[in-house]
């Protein structure tokens, strides 16, 4: 007996440690309690541990929403076999010793076999370290001892599970097998509730539930096999997850879903079988060593729907027993279930409503835990966990574990699965697995990233209205700081400015605000191109947005965002800007009159410049549409008895050109003038030229325009005619400079004549030499545009011919032709290419006209980039294009500014540009304004 008494003091530290563990699960508590119920009835105590018993008590009724009365024999019985208490066969301390105890009448061990005790200070709940044999009456087989018993694996309500070795079958199976009452019977009510549920497992035979090998009910003994699963509850690999075990390496987040899924598989059959579970949760799933998952103790099994309404005379008892063995009552009904995992009608005990949803409820509290770790509801108390499985409220997966980071499908699948509303659930546990199942092979993710494209291109969507929105305000703002330029004029006090300066900062803001819009807007595509990387709206989208800015960064002439947004599209927009993208576009030529013969040169980059490439011969006009790869060319039209006819072409993207080009004679255009045909041409759009407008294609009608500007001999032929009319005004039209005072003096026989000594100084005297007479070839300066205007009229009476000023329009297409460039001979800009300040290494100053070959214009202008900016017949005003002009002989108002164009000899590099603005006031000179001449076609 002492060996027994020591044998059973070492269980009593042990048991009694697990159940005041607060770490302990509710389960394994009510297990430890009720195991300390028996020694107490064994009389196995001692005092104190007595006491330790009634703390206990104490405990197990907050535990279970009970009150215990202490020390009451009567309520401790009734509480000893409410519990499923266990009685002890005998404990092997060591070896293979047998050590028998008294025992209540009527029970005896189990055969002659030993089990080997557990390791020094294992756990009395591990299978595997048990020192317990179960009590109870011997086990019948056709023969003797068929089945040795090796450990207690589990407890229920009515009874135990136990490891026993089938000496028949040599195999391992498990028996479940009633607890007994006093004087070792089994109660009547037990008997068949443990006859039914063996039944009812045994029909159900499925994979994933375990299945039953043999039922042995007589007199003495009822009890049933199954299979014997070796491996653990789901419930412990949680907890083995949790506590940061090997376990993660086995069951990953992907193979704890498809062990939900085979669950749900089993319980569909069960529910196609006419059966629900009730009691669903991990600690009822085992996942076998070698993967196999079952679904365990059926004990709270009911049948539904017709199988009910045909239920026999043995299930009818096993309701009617099942319902008054409840300790936890409501006024509603009876309920049922595990208080962490219950659906709102078991909870409510709404006996009625039970059907196959209530299962798919638990499927999701199981899964909930096996994603978080965690039951779906949380409370210290039966009490605290029954109010909330009745109120329904689960927190979402995702924020109960945010650590982790669980993916959306699968707590949206949660979610429904566990909704308060029944209806709102899966309505079967079949359609929950083919979810999950569709989760696991990727078509529920892709359904799942679809929708959530499609949700952010509809946020897109909302976006680009807000864009359009934007730009008309934007646009508005534009016009309105338009008109509060043209309101108030540069030299005027800042309180008449604030209204401008308003209106500027809330164009800054609407640029902001349209900037933000777009990065948010591509934003929205590619975080749908996140979820579904082939997702259509999304692609277009971002095909249609880079488009937009594709087209801007040409427009602006800016290559390296033109690179970037192409590049963009071509990514996305699965052929819908393939035509736009390529650029094609076709030129139709007619000539008036036709016959003639039409060369194609494409423009060709050559150290810097754009030269014609060689020439191909298109045919005689008139000549059909011909496609044309995008790029810029130069067409010579060449017809018999007239002047070649250069005309420059830009192909943009899907560009038409109809040309319609007439010829004219030479005499017609006359000795150093230039044929620019009409037609339309890229003005303006150069951010880096001086006061350059926004880009527009302006259409012109054809004009001819002076190859030079007009020199000093043309001038001071001038001066002389006019000198023999009117002396007075002919001193007043002097060139003159501001410092130095007249640009020329009358010589000796009353001519005027250029000063050499004051338009060449210093060391460009070596490169234009005295006595040659460069000076008369310089380009007229210091001239007003009065000069000018006087000039042309002497001119236009002199020959019969109507000249004029150039518009600035037509100034800046004779300068730079239809492809937009920026210098008159490309797009690249060298200080040897044309007349400007950095141009030689002496002090800069005037040099004669045509010097600078390669300051030459597609028609053949000459001396646009630099020399002297020439004057125009337009008016100046601020931030938009002329709308107004003067010809020869209006009347011009003191407080205009008319526009010139072009650079000078002394000008910086953004002057020389062909886009430049400027503006004088007209009775205004200049040592870098001249002018030179326009003609209209006859």
């Amino acid at each position: 007996m002492a060996e027994g008494e020591e044998a059973f003091r070492r269980l009593w530290e042990s048991w009694q440690s697990e159940f005041f563990d607060e770490g302990v699960s509710l389960e394994r508590r009510r297990q430890a309690f009720t195991l300390l119920l028996r020694l107490a009835e064994g009389g196995f105590l001692l005092p104190e541990q007595k006491e330790r018993m009634t703390q206990c008590i104490e405990a197990l009724g907050e535990i279970f929403g009970e009150v215990f009365t202490r020390h009451d024999p009567a309520s401790l019985g009734t509480l000893l076999r409410e519990a499923s208490s266990v009685t002890v066969s005998r404990i092997e301390p060591s070896g293979n010793r047998e050590t028998e105890f008294p025992f209540p009448p009527g029970e005896r061990r189990l055969g002659k076999r030993s089990v080997q005790p557990p390791a020094e200070g294992g756990s009395v709940f591990e299978a595997s370290t048990f020192r317990l044999h179960s009590a109870g009456a011997p086990i019948p087989r056709l023969g003797e001892e068929r089945y040795t018993i090796q450990a207690i694996i589990g407890q229920g309500g009515m009874g135990e599970i136990v490891k026993a070795f089938d000496h028949d079958m040599g195999r391992f199976v498990a028996i479940k097998r009633p607890f007994r009452g006093e004087e070792g019977k089994i109660d009547e009510n037990v008997r068949i509730a443990l006859l039914w549920e063996a039944r009812l497992t045994g029909q159900l035979e499925h994979p994933n539930i375990v299945p039953v090998h043999e039922v042995v009910s007589n007199d003495r003994e009822i009890y049933y096999t199954m299979r014997f699963v070796e491996g653990r509850s789901l419930q412990e690999i949680i907890e083995e997850i949790k506590r940061g075990a090997d376990a993660t390496r086995h069951f990953t987040p992907f193979r704890l879903v498809q062990i939900i899924a085979q669950v749900c598989q089993a319980i569909h059959f069960a529910h196609e079988s006419g059966v629900i579970h009730r009691d669903l949760k991990p600690a009822n799933i085992m996942v076998g060593k070698y993967g196999e998952v079952l679904v365990m103790d059926w004990g709270l099994a009911r049948l539904i729907g017709s199988r009910r309404r045909t239920l026999s005379r043995l299930g009818a008892c096993v309701e009617r027993f099942r319902e008054s063995r409840s300790i936890r009552e409501t006024v509603e009904g009876t309920i049922k279930g595990t208080p962490a995992y219950l659906s709102p009608e078991q909870a409510f005990g709404e006996i009625e409503r039970l059907d196959r949803r209530t299962d798919v409820f638990l499927l999701g509290a199981t899964l909930y835990e096996t994603l978080t770790g965690c039951p779906p509801y949380e409370g210290r108390t039966f009490t605290e966990l029954l109010a909330a499985a009745r109120m329904g409220r689960i927190v979402p997966p995702s924020e109960r574990a945010p650590e982790r980071k669980i993916h959306p499908i699968l707590e949206e699948i949660v979610l429904k699965a566990t909704a308060a509303d029944p209806e709102a659930r899966y309505q079967s546990a079949q359609e929950m697995f083919e979810e999950i199942q569709a989760f696991l092979d990727g078509s529920r993710e892709k359904r799942f990233r679809r929708m959530q494209a499609a949700k952010l291109c509809e946020e897109a969507e909302r976006l680009k209205v807000t864009c359009r929105r934007i730009s008309e305000e934007l646009q508005h703002a534009g016009e309105e700081i338009d008109a509060q330029n043209d309101a108030v004029r540069p030299w005027e006090p800042i309180e008449k400015k604030r209204s401008l300066w308003a209106a500027e900062d809330r164009a800054r803001k609407l640029e902001e605000a349209l900037a933000r819009t777009l990065s948010d807007l591509e934003a929205k595509y590619q975080a749908a191109l996140g979820f579904d990387p082939s997702f259509p709206a999304a692609r277009e989208g971002l095909a249609d947005l880079h488009w937009e800015q594709f087209r801007h960064a040409e427009a602006a002439r800016d290559p390296m965002d033109a690179v970037y947004h192409r590049g963009r599209v071509e990514q996305f927009h699965d052929g819908k800007y393939a035509r736009l993208l390529a650029g094609d576009g076709s030129l139709a030529v007619a000539t008036h009159p036709p016959g003639a013969r039409v060369f194609l040169h494409p423009y060709r980059e050559c150290d810097r410049i754009l030269v014609p490439g060689e020439a191909c011969d298109l045919g005689t006009t008139p000549l059909p549409p011909r496609s044309l790869p995008r790029g810029s060319y130069l067409l010579s039209v060449k017809g018999q008895g007239f002047r070649d006819v250069a005309y420059p072409i830009s192909i943009r993207r899907n560009d038409v050109w109809k040309l319609e080009v007439r010829l004219y004679r030479e005499a017609d255009i006359g000795e150093g003038f230039v044929y620019i045909p009409g037609g339309s041409f890229l003005a303006g759009g150069d951010g880096n030229a001086y006061e350059s407008l926004p880009p527009l294609n302006l259409d012109l009608p054809s004009f001819f325009i002076a190859e030079f500007p007009v020199t000093f001999e043309e001038y001071l032929e001038f001066l002389d005619d006019l000198e023999g009319r009117s002396p007075e005004e002919a001193v007043l039209r002097i060139p003159r400079n501001r410092s130095t005072g007249p640009l020329c003096r009358k010589d000796a026989r009353g001519r005027w004549v250029p000063i050499y000594e004051i338009l060449f100084e210093g060391d460009i005297r070596r490169r234009y030499p005295p006595g040659e007479g460069h000076e008369w070839r310089l380009p007229v300066i210091g001239v007003s545009w009065y000069d000018a205007m006087a000039y042309i009229a002497w001119r236009s009476e002199k020959e019969g011919v109507s000249y004029r000023l150039p518009t600035e329009e037509e100034w800046e297409k004779a300068a730079r032709g239809t492809d937009g460039r920026f210098f008159p001979w490309g797009d690249h800009f060298d200080a040897t290419f044309c007349k400007m300040l950095h141009s030689r290494p002496e002090r800069a100053q005037p040099e004669p006209a045509g010097v600078f070959e390669k300051d030459r214009s597609p028609y053949g202008v000459r001396d646009m980039a630099g020399g002297v900016r020439d004057w125009t017949s337009s008016v100046y005003e601020r931030r938009r294009r002329a709308t107004r002009t003067f010809q020869p002989g209006e009347s011009v108002e003191e407080q205009v500014s008319c526009v010139f164009r072009g650079g000078s000899w002394n000008s910086s590099i953004r002057s020389t540009r062909c886009a430049n603005r400027d503006a004088l006031s007209p009775a205004a000179r200049s040592t870098t304004v001249g002018f030179r001449l326009v003609k209209d076609p006859g």
